[in-house]
């Protein structure tokens, strides 16, 4: 097995004016380790070359969801945790035009698990609003391989930025809320917007500005089954927030973060994906290209409730 251990420390000191809402610095202490990163597999499917989103599934053991990027129609792709692929499901009444993350959360039928795909990508910054689609997650028959199915028909929920248009590659779904979060993509300053569930799935909503972090170019992010843990990520530093017992997720970005391990971008090309893992203590990351690997890094040790 491959291994890499490029965990980093150092501290931030960036503060923002009054205008923008503050974000939180690197935390020194009393955060979760992780172990280096092991390649537990690689992708196997030719024309999953742009994998931009993964998430763990809920309803499946031992299941993954993943996209491509733009260029690929409404598809989603369920892998093993070693990169085979189990079958491929077109997503019923969703457009593709530059889908960037996939998320897990809550839904209008209680008890379900929901698969959230977002179609947010602007690199031209030039869409008038961008898509979530909400749809059922599906069940993945045991044995069954290579096949080609339906999920149910998706929801549009149409999404629009206080003040113009923005490029993103995050989407976070809070388990506890439902509340849909997008963080943009920016050398500048990465900013955090919330549409608060419930959705309208009938007209545009206006997202709400919640906060920034400390992270030029955000490409992927997460939050563990059990909501403690948001993680996100850029192509070369992995930030992880341990939020407080009853908190809102909107609070945990002006926190410290935990600084944890990454796959440097020379051995994880364009790395646009990253979940955790069913326990929500290990996390997974995986780049683009033909058959990428696929790194899992294992917690070492936990923060105690």
């Amino acid at each position: 097995m491959l291994r890499y251990d490029f965990v980093k420390k150092g501290v931030c000191a960036l503060l923002f004016g009054v205008l923008l809402l503050s974000a939180g610095c690197e935390r020194s202490g009393d955060c979760p380790e992780y172990k280096e990163g092991i390649r537990v597999g690689g992708l196997k499917a030719s024309f999953i070359t742009e994998t931009s989103g993964i998430a763990t599934s809920r309803q499946n053991s031992g299941v993954f969801w993943i996209h491509n990027d733009s260029g690929d129609s409404a598809k989603l792709y369920a892998i093993k945790r070693n990169g085979e692929l189990i079958g491929t499901y077109i997503v019923l009444g969703a457009g593709a035009r530059d889908w960037e993350d996939i998320a897990i959360g809550p839904g209008p039928e209680a008890g379900s698990d929901y698969l959230y795909i977002g179609d947010i990508g602007d690199n031209g910054n030039r869409r008038k609003f961008v898509t979530v689609y909400r749809v059922l997650e599906p069940k993945v028959e045991e044995g069954e391989s290579g096949y080609t199915k339906s999920t149910d028909k998706a929801e549009r929920i149409r999404l629009k930025y206080p003040g113009g248009s923005a490029n993103a590659e995050t989407l976070i779904v809070d388990p506890a809320s439902g509340d849909i979060y997008i963080i943009t993509k920016s050398a500048l300053v990465t900013k955090v917007f919330r549409a608060s569930y419930p959705q309208s799935t009938s007209k545009v909503t206006l997202m709400e500005e919640v906060g920034s972090i400390d992270l030029i170019e955000a490409t992927a992010g997460d939050i563990s089954h059990d909501g403690k843990l948001v993680i996100v990520k850029n192509k070369n530093k992995v930030i992880l927030w341990v939020r407080e017992p009853g908190s809102a997720l909107s609070d945990v970005f002006s926190k410290a973060y935990c600084r944890v391990p990454v796959i440097p971008f020379i051995f994880e090309f364009q790395g646009e994906a990253v979940c955790f893992d069913s326990d929500g203590l290990g996390y997974y990351t995986i780049g683009e290209g033909l058959y990428p690997s696929i790194f899992y890094f294992e917690a070492a040790k936990k923060i105690e409730d």
